[in-house]
Order: C-alpha cells, then structure tokens, then sequence
C-alpha cells in the first residue's frame, strides 16, 4: 500500500515537472513582455514630464517619480526574480549579487508606495484645504528627493541579512534568502516590512482619497477660482464645465486600486509562508507564487496606459512620440534603401529631402558653427502641396525679386542656414549660373 502511494506520488511530481517545462516558455514571455511595456510605457511617461514645460507641475513631478521606480521595478525586480525562481529554482547569481538585488528590489517597491502616499496627501490638502499655501515646485521636488531617501533607508535590515545558503539535500545549489537568528525575528520583519509598505500606505490612500471623492462629487465643492469669482460684485453665474480635479482624482484612484490589487495576494503568501514554511511542499504552490509575482511585478506596467486612457495631455505626448518614433523610421528606412526623396513630418511641418550631391545616393549634410553657413539638402513645407521657399545666395541674388511658391523648381533643393549677428534665415542655395538662367527666362516670359 505504501509502495502504490509512492510510486503515485512520483509518477505525479514527474507529470508536474514535465508540464511546468512546457509551460516555462509561456511564463517568460509574460515576464518578458511586462519588462518590456514597463521600461517603454513608464520611459515615456518621463520623457512628457520632462520635455513638455505645460507638464512641469507639483502632480506629474509625482508621476514621474512614481514612472521611474517602476522602470527600476521592471530591470531590478523582473529579471532576478525570472532567472533564480522560474527558471533555476535557485540562486545563480553569486554570493556578492544576494544582499544587492535583495535589498535594491525592496527599496524600489517602498519608494512606489512612498511616492504614491506623497502624492495623495498633496491631493488632499490641496482639495480639502483650498486657501492653504500650495505646494511649490521647489518644495515638491524636495518631497520627492526624501521618498526615495526613505525608500532606500527603510530596507536596510533585507540587505544586512540577505545572504546566500546550501538548502539541505542539494549540495551544488544555492538559494539566496534572510538569515535570522529566530523565526520570531524573521516573522516580526516581514510584518513589520508588510505594514510599512502596503497597508500603511493602502489606508492612508483609502482615507484621503475617500475624503476628496465626498468633498468633490457628494458634496460637490467649488474650486477656489469659482469661490473667488462669486465673491465678486456683479458676477454671472455660468453654465457649469468639468471640474479638471476630477480627471487627476480619477486618474490616481485607478493607480492605487490597481498597485493594492495587484501587491495583495503575494503579500499573503508571504505571511502565511513565514507562519508556516510548510505551505511551500506541494507542488502546485510553486505555480502559485509565480502567478502571484507576476501579478505583484506587472503593476508597473499599467501606469502609462492609465495616463493614456484618462489624461489628454499624457495622451498628446505619446501620441507625439508616435509621430516621431514613425517620421523617423520612415526616413532611415528611405536612406537605406537609396531613395532619391523622401518625406518625414515632424509636428504640423513637413521635410522633404533629396539624396545625393550629384555623385551618389548618399545624403549630403554638412553642419558647422553657428557663425557658418549649414548645408543639407531638402526644403521645408508648411502643407502637402504648397512649398513657400526664399532663395538667399550672394547679395547679386537678393537684389533679384525673391521666388514664392516654388512648386515649379523642384531642382532648388540645397537649403542654406546664414547666420548674422544671432540672426538666422532659411532659404535655398543653388548654382548662381542655373538661378539666373531661371529668373531670366522668367523675366522675358
């Protein structure tokens, strides 16, 4: 009886190990594709904040923070956690690497709580207190720097006691993990760990943003721009627009809902392993944790598509980054395949290029100083049919009537940058004997 028992119990183990490596493959394209997202989406996320000046303001200084830990999440967290628990089933990383990754992937993970705790509290004072002074830029970014200070300082213990061990019955593996002196200190840390970085931060944002939901939409509160203008003698009431608080609360409610769902059920799993170790020996619940993680890690990939669906001026900046990312494939896709012309937009502008300076396909681009004449060849249109362009070659030239709408030279295609005095003009140099060739015939004509 005992026998049967056994020889069931590892014909199962050996139907498991040989569906969990036909399912390996499924399981890290999933990570893969979550890295991936992240470091695009969140990147991007950042470079809006960044490169738009309308953009630089006290919420989205957060967002960027917030775009930023979780581009850290997806390089530090997904990899490490890839190779040594779905691949490996153990530590290949070295000794060194145990207590570095350990503690960096816990760092990353309160400074996404820090930042997004920072961030309501800003909302709820902001919305609750409206004649308070606001919170400054200067002041924000000052914010930001403590969260990631904080972030870094809370985890310290992880570190001082990651350390690299031989589990009993493998003597050629190594699994990386905390050494404590008791499993009453271990379990009081991970607890400790747990409150700190999901439940603290889980009802704080549950209160504030409750509050704010009752003061905008039950109760319906004016902003202090609305408070002040009916302050004012003689005022009209006008007919009521979209409150824009509305849009961000919205917006940072997702982020938290989808961050609180996402962390819960690893969470779980954690506290109840360190109760009791035991939960670990059947096999399905090494399925269980992967699902779990993966579930924990792909939370930094919804941000940027929450920024995309409920915030337009997010929405505009990737869709500007489109534009470019495609204007630019277009172009070197011209270039390679040795096209005479070719056409790439950049905003409401339009850059036609010619290739070749008369001996070959390649283009001719020549860039110096600011006190001397830039050379490339093309011309610059504001529409997709008209083309107005200025020649400028010597003083001869300008003297002559300058030619508009130039739709019938298409041969003009050097453009020339003078520089004079910090002024610049953009026009098109061609061959002197061919451009008064041209106006001639135009002249008696």
């Amino acid at each position: 009886m005992s026998f049967n028992a056994s020889l069931y119990s590892s014909d199962e183990d050996l139907h498991f190990e040989q569906a969990f490596k036909d399912a390996q493959i499924g399981i890290i394209l999933m990570y893969a594709v979550t890295c991936i997202i992240a470091v695009v989406g969140n990147t991007c996320a950042v470079y809006v904040v960044v490169s738009r000046r309308r953009m630089r303001n006290v919420t989205n200084y957060f967002i960027a923070s917030l775009a930023i830990s979780d581009i850290l999440m997806a390089v530090i967290c997904i990899p490490f956690s890839l190779v040594a628990n779905v691949l490996f089933n153990y530590w290949p990383f070295g000794a060194a690497l145990c207590p570095i990754v350990t503690y960096l992937q816990v760092a990353v993970v309160f400074q996404n709580a820090y930042t997004m705790l920072a961030m309501s509290l800003e909302r709820y004072i902001a919305i609750m207190h409206p004649f308070m002074v606001r919170l400054g830029k200067k002041r924000c970014l000052q914010i930001v720097t403590l969260c990631w200070v904080l972030a870094f300082l809370t985890p310290i213990p992880t570190a001082a006691t990651s350390r690299v061990e031989i589990p009993e019955g493998h003597n050629d593996t190594y699994i990386c993990m905390e050494i404590w002196d008791t499993d009453k200190q271990r379990f009081s840390y991970s607890v400790t760990i747990m409150i700190l970085q999901y439940f603290v931060p889980l009802v704080v944002l549950i209160y504030t943003y409750s509050q704010i939901v009752r003061v905008i939409w039950l109760k319906e509160m004016p902003t202090p721009g609305e408070l002040l203008s009916h302050a004012e003698p003689g005022h009209k009431p006008k007919d009521k627009e979209a409150d824009p608080r509305k849009k961000v609360i919205k917006m940072m409610i997702t982020v938290v809902g989808i961050y609180s769902i996402c962390w819960l059920p690893l969470h779980a799993i954690t506290i109840a392993s360190d109760v009791d170790d035991s939960i670990f020996i059947p096999r399905y619940m090494r399925v269980v944790w992967i699902a779990a993680h993966w579930l924990a890690m792909s939370s930094c990939a919804y941000n940027p598509f929450i920024y995309w669906w409920m915030n337009p001026k997010f929405r505009d900046g990737y869709i500007s980054i489109l534009h470019s990312l495609r204007s630019m494939v277009f172009f070197l896709c011209d270039i390679g395949r040795g096209r005479k012309e070719s056409a790439a937009s950049f905003g409401n502008r339009r850059f036609f290029s010619r290739f070749g300076n008369g001996s070959g396909n390649n283009l001719s681009s020549r860039r110096h100083s600011s006190t001397q004449m830039v050379e490339f060849t093309g011309s610059f249109c504001d529409g997709p049919r008209r083309c107005e362009t200025a020649m400028l070659t010597d003083q001869q030239i300008k003297e002559k009537p300058i030619v508009k709408d130039a739709e019938y030279l298409p041969e003009l295609s050097k453009i020339s940058e003078v520089t004079e005095n910090g002024t610049s003009s953009y026009g098109i140099k061609a061959n002197q004997s061919y451009i008064d060739d041209k106006l001639e015939h135009e002249f008696r004509t």
